[in-house]
């Protein structure tokens, strides 16, 4: 059940996300932390480092991608979030 749930969960989140960034821009409100937290816990749960540190390293990264890109670029959210999961694995989120 959940493997097909998944994606559609995904779809609804990414378009969800970005209004986020582009409507609040200047605050991490609880839905958006809640967010952040599940993609974190989906995509580096054996983290040792502070889930705040990861989730504003996640969310600095994504409002800048965000706010700078096109609409193209948008559609592509799901790969960015992978790519900024990785670098901040490979820089411990610094």
């Amino acid at each position: 059940m959940i493997d097909q749930i998944t994606p559609l969960y995904r779809a609804a989140l990414l378009p969800w996300l970005i209004n986020e960034f582009v409507n609040y821009q200047d605050c991490i409100r609880s839905d958006l932390r809640y967010a952040l937290v599940e993609i974190l816990q989906m995509n580096d749960s054996n983290s040792m480092v502070p889930m705040e540190q990861r989730i504003d390293y996640l969310y600095r990264n994504l409002k800048e991608l965000i706010l700078e890109s096109n609409d193209e670029a948008k559609k592509r959210i799901d790969d960015a979030i992978g790519l900024i999961i990785k670098q901040g694995k490979n820089t411990s989120y610094l």
